[in-house]
C-alpha cells in the first residue's frame, strides 16, 4: 500500500512537470495558428500542411497503441491459469480429502482448458489489431515522407512543426500518465480496502473462538458457568492514535475523546489511514507513515474469560467463594488423577457454604481422585466422611509427645480407643491417650464441654 501511494505521488509529480491537458492543447493551438500563417506566406498549400501534421500526429498515436497491444500480448501470453485451489480449515478424513482434492484438480483442469481457448482468441484478436495498426501507420509514414522535405525545407516552418510535435508528444505522455494514475489509484483503493478489512478480520476470528468456547458443552463443571468475551481495547487504541499524531488536527478527522468500540468500523479505519498517507494528519515524535501504519494495523481485541457460580461473577465473589470456585476449577477441569493437597479450604467460608457447596463437592470428587485436606473445621472432616484422619501434635507444656517434637496418629472416624503399649497400658503421649473420635471433638469442636454448651444453646 505504501509503494502504491509512492507511485501515485511520483506520477502526479511528473504530470505537474508536463503542465495541464488544457494548457498543452492551448499551446498546440497557438503554434498551429502561427504555422498556418507562415505557410500562407510560403508556397505551401494549407491542405499539404494539414496532411503532414495529421500524418505525424497519427504516426505518434498509432505507435503508442501498438506498444500497448504488444504489452497486452506479453501479459496474456504469460498467464497459464486463472484459477487456483482454495484452502479450507475444516478437518476432513483422508478419504474425503482425497475425493475433494480430485474434484478440485478436475475443476482446475477444466477451467485451464477453457482459459487456454479463450487466451488463444484474445491473442489472435490482439495480433489482428496490431497488424491493422501497422498497415495504417505505413500509409501515414508514406504521406509524412512525401511532404517531409517540402515542409522541413523552411527553417521557421520546421521549428514550428517541431514545436507542435513536441507539444503533441507531451499531450500523449500526459494522457498516458493520466491512465497510469487512474489505474494506480484504483489499485491503491483496493489495497486500502483489503488492509482495513483485514483489521476487522481479527474481530471475526476472536468471535469465532469465543463462540467455540461458549457453545462447547464439554467445558463445564457442575454449577460453574464459563464464558469468553472479545472486548475492543478502546483505551489502548485511542492512546496510540493520540501518541503518534497531532491532537489538534486529529479532532477534525476522528472524535477520539468520545470514541466508542462500535466506532471502530471500516469507514473509520479507511479515513484514518488515508489521512495519514495523504499528509492530512501530521505525525509527531519522529513517526513516519510506515511506523504509524504498523502501530495502528494491529489486533485491538482481547480475549477475556469469565467464571460464574450461582449467577455471581468471580470478580464480585467473597474471598472464600473465590477460593471455592478455584478449587472446583482445579479439581473438575484438570486431566490429572493424582492426589491433591488442599490447605484449609474452609477459610473465609461460612458454615452454610461449607455444608451446601464445599462438602458435597468434596464427597463427589473424592470418588475420582484422592483428596488430602488440612483443616480445623469438623464439618469438613465429618460431613465429607473422611476415610483417614491424621492428627498432628507439637510437643508443649500441656500437650506432651511420647518421643519426638512432632508426632502423628492416624485412623478412621470410628476409632474411639486409646493406643496401648506392650504392657497393655495406655501408651505415653497425648495422641495415644484417646481415640480419633475424641481428638476430633477436642481439636475441631473445642472439647466435650464446648460441644455440650453449643448443644444447649441450640436447644438440641
Amino acid at each position: 500500500m505504501l509503494d502504491s501511494k509512492r507511485k501515485l505521488s511520483e506520477i502526479e509529480s511528473t504530470r505537474k512537470e508536463l503542465g495541464t491537458e488544457e494548457g498543452i492543447k492551448s499551446e498546440i493551438g497557438k503554434l498551429q495558428t502561427q504555422k498556418e500563417k507562415l505557410s500562407q506566406e510560403l508556397a505551401l498549400s494549407e491542405e499539404d500542411i494539414k496532411r503532414y501534421d495529421e500524418a505525424v500526429a497519427q504516426i505518434r498515436s498509432i505507435t503508442i497503441k501498438i506498444k500497448i497491444i504488444e504489452s497486452e500480448i506479453i501479459f496474456f501470453s504469460g498467464i497459464d491459469s486463472v484459477v487456483e485451489a482454495r484452502s479450507f480449515s475444516i478437518d476432513l478424513s483422508d478419504e474425503t480429502r482425497a475425493v475433494f482434492a480430485a474434484a478440485i484438480e478436475k475443476a482446475i483442469q477444466a477451467a485451464n482448458s477453457s482459459w487456454n481457448n479463450t487466451k488463444t482468441e484474445i491473442l489472435n484478436e490482439l495480433t489482428k489489431k496490431k497488424q491493422g495498426l501497422e498497415i495504417e501507420i505505413t500509409e501515414h509514414q508514406k504521406t509524412e515522407a512525401a511532404l517531409h522535405d517540402k515542409i522541413i525545407g523552411n527553417e521557421a516552418l520546421s521549428n514550428l512543426s517541431q514545436s507542435i510535435q513536441t507539444e503533441n508528444a507531451k499531450l500523449e505522455d500526459f494522457k498516458m500518465l493520466d491512465k497510469q494514475f487512474n489505474d494506480e489509484k484504483a489499485k491503491y483503493s483496493s489495497l486500502m480496502s483489503q488492509v482495513a478489512q483485514s483489521m476487522l478480520f481479527y474481530k471475526s476470528q476472536h468471535d469465532k473462538y469465543a463462540m467455540a468456547v461458549n457453545d462447547n458443552p464439554d467445558l463445564s463443571a457442575s454449577d460453574l458457568e464459563f464464558s469468553v468475551e472479545t472486548p475492543f481495547r478502546k483505551d489502548a487504541f485511542c492512546e496510540k492514535i493520540k501518541l503518534i499524531s497531532d491532537k489538534r488536527t486529529l479532532k477534525s478527522i476522528i472524535d477520539i475523546d468520545n470514541f466508542r468500540p462500535e466506532d471502530y468500523t471500516l469507514e473509520t479505519l479507511t479515513t484514518l489511514l488515508n489521512s495519514i498517507l495523504n499528509g492530512n494528519l501530521p505525525l509527531v515524535k519522529n513517526n513516519t507513515s510506515e511506523t504509524a501504519l504498523r502501530d495502528i494495523l494491529t489486533d485491538w481485541y482481547n480475549i477475556t474469560y469469565s467464571v460464574k457460580m450461582d449467577g455471581d461473577p468471580i470478580e464480585l465473589m467473597s474471598p472464600g467463594k473465590k477460593a471455592l470456585v478455584l478449587l472446583k476449577l482445579l479439581i473438575s477441569l484438570a486431566d490429572s488423577k493424582c492426589p491433591i493437597l488442599i490447605d484449609q479450604p474452609e477459610d473465609d467460608l461460612d458454615n452454610r457454604s461449607i455444608f451446601d457447596d464445599l462438602i458435597p463437592f468434596i464427597k463427589e470428587k473424592k470418588k475420582e481422585r484422592q483428596i488430602i485436606a488440612v483443616t480445623h473445621n469438623a464439618n469438613i472432616v465429618l460431613g465429607s466422611d473422611a476415610e483417614e484422619i491424621i492428627v498432628a501434635n507439637q510437643r508443649g507444656k500441656n500437650s506432651p509427645n511420647k518421643a519426638f517434637r512432632f508426632e502423628y496418629r492416624s485412623g478412621a472416624i470410628e476409632d474411639d480407643l486409646p493406643i496401648l503399649n506392650s504392657r497393655n497400658q495406655v501408651d505415653d503421649g497425648i495422641l495415644n491417650q484417646q481415640g480419633i473420635q475424641q481428638h476430633i471433638c477436642d481439636i475441631l469442636e473445642g472439647g466435650e464441654k464446648a460441644f455440650d454448651l453449643r448443644k444447649n444453646k441450640y436447644r438440641i
